[in-house]
């Protein structure tokens, strides 16, 4: 009897294992980033647009990200491999007027290009970030005729350390939109590092 008992234990226990297995597995699946080039590794000169000369700052861009005009400031691409995050480089943001903020974004994804998704789909957005100043976190949002309607933002949070660490923003895609643009708006020079974007639910009205 206490054999049985013995290997029936084991068999439940691995039975357990495998379940648990699975779960992360699933998991794995679904927490997929999908931002491309999120840790800004890959990184392309850039030329400021002459009708911009004198609001933006920059002379490369990580590759799929830009800078947002209507809220112009400078970028720095900081090659660093201890000093950063993860990988060898990261970003620095800088703005310093009262009330005024540089936007980056991903490049190409405003407008026509915009992200496409469903009402009711539950996203999460999240990067690393140190220096001194603040940032909210933003899911520009458009119609499906991928007009601009309005702004999912986060609370205006505080950066102030020198270390780094990790800000995040949930929201669920409203009726009515079928589109949205991720974006971080800083005030202040904050660097930035390893962003991602994942579909915590999946629920289309």
């Amino acid at each position: 009897m206490k054999k049985t008992g013995k290997r029936t234990g084991k068999i439940l226990g691995l039975v357990v294992w495998g379940l648990l297995v699975s779960a992360q597995v699933v998991h794995g699946e679904e927490a997929k980033n999908l931002l491309t080039n999120p840790g800004f590794e890959e990184i392309k000169p850039f030329t400021v647009p002459e009708k911009w000369q004198g609001k933006i700052e920059a002379t490369e861009m990580p590759k799929g990200w830009g800078i947002n005009f209507g809220f112009p400031g400078k970028l720095t691409v900081i090659y660093d491999a201890i000093a950063s995050h993860g990988g060898s480089k990261y970003i620095r943001l800088s703005r310093e007027e009262k009330g005024k903020s540089i936007a980056f974004t991903e490049a190409g994804r405003w407008g026509a290009a915009a992200r496409k998704a469903n009402p009711g789909e539950k996203y999460s957005v999240s990067i690393w970030a140190k220096g001194k100043g603040t940032m909210a976190i933003l899911a520009y949002m458009y119609t499906p005729h991928r007009a601009f309607k309005f702004s999912r933002a986060s609370k205006r949070m505080e950066v102030s350390s020198e270390k780094w660490k990790e800000y995040k923003f949930e929201f669920t895609v409203p009726e009515g939109m079928g589109y949205f643009t991720p974006a971080f708006h800083i005030n202040g020079t904050v660097d930035l590092d390893d962003a991602s974007l994942f579909l915590l639910k999946d629920e289309p009205n």
